[in-house]
């Protein structure tokens, strides 16, 4: 599916232009970071070895466990019981969002929160009052 995503003879000779760069620094140490740093301070690097840079890129984003895909499933099964079956698309996601960051709401002022969710409509106002 994904088998298009990269030209790989460019990609290939990108790699070697940037071996051959490399290995002619001295006391340089090699790291996927150190190689997206290098190629945002160079001008026209990011253009010169494009297959490289999103190579790069990729591998700064890709997770190196599957851990987090894992607590997502478990935390899945927790959030969607059986007494929730019936919930939406649309608000699992949202449910699982609040639950992946729960930390970050934990620390959220809820009256607040409730008093803007009130306000926003005359119909909200008189069925909830003041909050």
């Amino acid at each position: 599916m994904f088998y298009d995503d990269f030209d790989s003879r460019l990609l290939e000779a990108q790699l070697h232009i940037l071996y051959s760069t490399v290995t002619k620094q001295e006391n340089v140490v090699v790291s996927v970071a150190g190689i997206a740093e290098t190629l945002n301070k160079v001008p026209g690097a990011k253009i010169l070895l494009g297959e490289v840079w999103r190579l790069t890129k990729l591998l700064l984003v890709v997770p190196v466990s599957a851990a987090a895909a894992e607590r997502s499933f478990s935390a899945l099964r927790r959030v969607k019981s059986y007494l929730r079956s019936t919930m939406k698309q649309s608000r699992l996601n949202h449910v699982m969002m609040l639950h992946c960051h729960q930390e970050k709401c934990d620390l959220l002022d809820l009256s607040s929160v409730a008093q803007e969710f009130i306000s926003t409509t005359e119909q909200r106002m008189n069925f909830f009052g003041n909050f």
